[in-house]
């Protein structure tokens, strides 16, 4: 995913959301990327010691890590 970016979980639709910086260091929604589509009711988003970001899943208890991916890492 991005380097820097915003992530925005939504619980109802199951989906993760990435958000990277523009030109002035603020999120960019017009950059707005799908980082995950197949969250179970994600509730909470932690930068791991390896830098990657995990999605705790409240209705299957799953641990997502999200992934680079190319043409998405900036």
């Amino acid at each position: 995913m991005f380097r820097a970016a915003l992530y925005l979980a939504d619980v109802v639709q199951g989906l993760v959301w990435a958000l990277p910086t523009g030109g002035d260091g603020m999120p960019d929604p017009a950059r707005a990327a799908l980082a995950l589509g197949t969250a179970a009711s994600p509730v909470q988003l932690v930068q791991g010691p390896d830098r990657k970001v995990y999605v705790l899943s409240y209705a299957t208890g799953a641990l997502n890590r999200l992934e680079p991916s190319e043409g998405l890492a900036r």
